[in-house]
């Protein structure tokens, strides 16, 4: 996962959740509070067979600063082949 700003550019000290959940809608993995101190962080999981997997990461935090009122968040489906 990247985390960039506007213009493109690194995020730091971004914390964030991370929640995937399979194409019935069984959760596969709800990891809370996850750091990326450079902005990019990589996680690996593994499926026994081809599945569509949805994935949502809503940002909690960039540089100590939470993000208040607002919800900055994306979900997007992925191919597992």
């Amino acid at each position: 996962i990247d985390f960039l700003d506007k213009d493109h550019f690194p995020l730091s000290t971004v914390s964030y959740n991370l929640k995937l959940t399979g194409s019935n809608n069984t959760s596969i993995a709800d990891l809370k509070n996850q750091f990326a101190p450079d902005g990019t962080k990589a996680h690996k999981f593994t499926f026994e067979k081809p599945t569509l997997v949805n994935v949502e990461v809503t940002i909690n935090s960039v540089r100590g600063v939470d993000t208040g009122a607002f919800v900055e968040k994306t979900d997007f489906t992925v191919n597992v082949n």
